[in-house]
């Protein structure tokens, strides 16, 4: 156990500031999204799985160790996620038919409630790949939002599915924002024709280009065979095998070169240098649709609705029948604090009573016989 100052200082059980590769907030004042995914009641291992990608997903700024019970709801969320300085609640939960997926601005709202039709959780999507690409340090940054097509349309909730989905992420300045912390790319597209917007999330990656297919080995310390070689000369000319001169990043695009104003993670992306810039995909992946709106954290009036339509009438009705539900249950509270309140203040009184009758029997004084 080290010392500090001459006393034994706790660092196995005692914290002693923020993990390794955490990112920590130049000041606390800073306005940095935070949010928490969770889920409510019984839902299937998949669904399980997209949790904890989700989660993973909106990190390093998330609560990735979150232990649930079944029965937490999601007002007992919202009633942390105030002491935790929480923006968001994600809240997945399940029925026979359907995924459903909660967003809310704490501690205000809107709730946005969404139907999840397809999805595919991390490990079924690296699966998929020939080769997957993982890297650790990529989770350490905030991911790069981009939201695509959502100015196709005029319609309200569409333009607040935008706006929520801007303020789940982190802002970035690019007078200011370093190249390295980049990493990773979170993308919402707008389905005009169906009113479905698909997620995908992915990496960023960065391979130089210009140079030969042998060399980029080398700079990337990929030992080569050179069993079959009589010089180091034929390895780098690319003479042997067959290997022509030209290195697989040539095959790209034009349009995905671009020149690096800065060091780029990688080796061989120096600055400006000539990279070529490649999307993997991490997972998960998400296809759903918004189907209600709520006024406040889960609780509140319906300010949209895809399928039920109410006129105003009926729209006025239950509002105030929630207006009198709700003042009925502030009733009760007051009356509660109040019953609380005397029941201490009588309490306290029959101690002072107790207290003073026994000073007045220490205070009297004793004869002797």
């Amino acid at each position: 156990m080290p010392r500090k100052g001459g006393k034994r200082k706790k660092t196995k059980t005692h914290s002693t500031g923020a993990p390794e590769g955490a990112i920590v907030p130049e000041s606390q004042t800073e306005n940095i999204p935070r949010s928490i995914v969770a889920k409510v009641g019984k839902i299937s291992p998949l669904v399980k799985g997209l949790v904890q990608d989700l989660r993973r997903m909106m990190g390093p700024f998330t609560a990735m160790n979150l232990k649930e019970r079944r029965y937490n709801r999601m007002k007992d969320y919202a009633t942390v996620a105030t002491q935790l300085s929480i923006t968001h609640l994600l809240v997945f939960s399940q029925t026979e038919n359907n995924v459903i997926l909660r967003v809310a601005r704490h501690p205000d709202g809107p709730t946005l409630h969404f139907r999840v039709q397809q999805f595919m959780p991390a490990k079924l999507v690296k699966a998929a790949q020939k080769r997957p690409y993982e890297s650790e340090a990529a989770f350490h940054t905030s991911p790069v939002l981009v939201l695509n097509n959502f100015n196709q349309s005029d319609e309200q909730h569409v333009k607040l599915m935008k706006v929520t989905f801007q303020h789940m992420y982190r802002t970035i300045n690019v007078n200011t924002v370093k190249l390295g912390d980049c990493r990773r790319v979170v993308l919402y597209h707008y389905l005009p024709e169906s009113g479905q917007v698909e997620m995908r999330h992915y990496a960023v990656r960065a391979s130089p280009v210009g140079i030969s297919r042998n060399v980029k080995k080398i700079i990337q310390s990929k030992i080569p065979d050179l069993g079959n070689l009589e010089d180091i000369s034929e390895f780098v000319e690319g003479n042997a095998g067959g290997f022509g001169s030209v290195s697989d990043s040539e095959a790209e695009e034009e349009g995905s070169r671009v020149t690096l104003p800065e060091r780029y993670v990688g080796r061989g992306n120096a600055k400006a240098q000539l990279s070529a810039m490649k999307l993997v995909e991490l997972g998960p992946r998400m296809t759903m649709e918004l189907f209600k709106v709520e006024q406040g954290v889960n609780e509140g009036d319906i300010l949209y609705h895809k399928f039920v339509h109410k006129t105003p009438e009926e729209a006025a009705a239950i509002k105030a029948r929630i207006e009198r539900e709700r003042a009925l249950k502030e009733q009760r509270r007051r009356v509660q604090e109040e019953n609380v309140k005397r029941k201490r203040d009588a309490k306290d009184e029959k101690k002072r009573l107790r207290d003073e009758r026994k000073k007045r029997r220490e205070t009297m004084p004793t004869f002797c016989l």
